[in-house]
């Protein structure tokens, strides 16, 4: 995927209905459930937990301006859940990235590779932004202290996120 660069203020990246948008090439992900079993070690209830995984494919864009990366992912979605029970998932995104070469995405990176990734979750007061290296070494810090924002509508069973950074 390719982030185009286009004249925007940074509060103009932020908004879904922004007609930049538009101009930013979309590129189709294909989605596979995050493998639950592999924290059953650090984490037997999330190892346990349902829900996850509903979504099969979206579609991610991205634009910068030059000091401020704004990314976009829509994805069709019946469900608008806001609050969810403490073993199912709530509707949210996230986007992971590598922090060193060789930093995995499936164990959200190793001891000295290290990953950041931005999460965006119904019913959050604001994403979060975590840290790891691995999965037992994850640190999750609010937006605000990175900096980062998100918006989030759903409409017509499809969700639009857009975090900023």
């Amino acid at each position: 995927m390719k982030a185009y660069r286009i004249e925007a203020g940074d509060e103009a990246l932020l908004d879904v209905d922004f007609a930049g948008w538009g101009q930013a090439e979309k590129t189709l992900v294909d989605l596979a459930p995050t493998p639950l079993a592999l924290v059953k070690e650090v984490s037997p209830f999330l190892a346990a937990s349902e829900g996850h995984g509903a979504v099969k494919r979206l579609e991610a864009s991205a634009l910068h301006n030059g000091g401020v990366l704004a990314l976009r992912l829509d994805w069709e979605s019946g469900r608008h859940d806001r609050v969810g029970d403490l073993d199912s998932f709530v509707d949210g995104v996230g986007v992971l990235y590598p922090l060193a070469a060789g930093a995995a995405a499936v164990t959200m990176g190793a001891k000295g590779k290290p990953t950041n990734a931005w999460y965006w979750k119904a019913g959050a007061r604001e994403p979060f932004d975590v840290l790891a290296e691995g999965f037992a070494a994850a640190q999750r810090r609010p937006g605000s202290a990175s900096r980062l924002s998100a918006v989030a509508r759903h409409a017509n069973g499809k969700w639009s996120v857009v975090f900023r950074r």
